[in-house]
């Protein structure tokens, strides 16, 4: 694959990527109590004001993800430390999701299989990413004299 086509596929994995965390970033926001009760057919888990204003909390962090994923994917060479970071954002979710199905007991409220399932979907985006992403720094500073 070129560095042209690679760019392009990087960028609309990028724009893609902005979308969904965007749209799950506001549905954190506006609607944390409807988004923890997904996982538990339905019951509402039991929380207060404090839980959900640590939602909130992700879900403004994760609207900023959601922004800088969209500015990256503009120009993607430029923006490489946003690529780069986005990488080990995964690697760091993709270990701590292993931590939590293997030692502690969350079978009450999340199913461990979709932690695995978590940790592997996540995995195959740090391939992913990881293969797409712009190598040749080199390339974008001027030679210096």
């Amino acid at each position: 694959m070129t560095n042209a086509n690679s760019n392009k596929t990087l960028s609309a994995l990028l724009f893609a990527l902005s979308a969904v965390v965007g749209i799950v970033a506001i549905v954190v926001i506006f609607a944390p109590t409807w988004l923890l009760s997904l996982p538990l057919g339905g019951e509402a888990p039991p929380s207060g004001a404090f839980e959900q204003a640590i939602m909130g909390g992700i879900g403004v962090l994760a609207l900023a993800l959601a922004y800088l994923l969209n500015v990256a994917a503009r120009d993607p060479v430029r923006y490489a430390a946003v690529v780069d970071a986005l990488i080990v954002m995964l690697v760091a979710a993709a270990l701590f999701n292993l931590y939590l199905a293997l030692t502690h007991r969350l079978d009450a409220y999340y199913p461990a299989t979709l932690l695995f399932v978590r940790v592997g979907v996540q995995l195959i985006l740090v391939a992913v990413f990881f293969r797409l992403r712009p190598k040749a720094a080199a390339d974008i500073m001027p030679p210096s004299s």
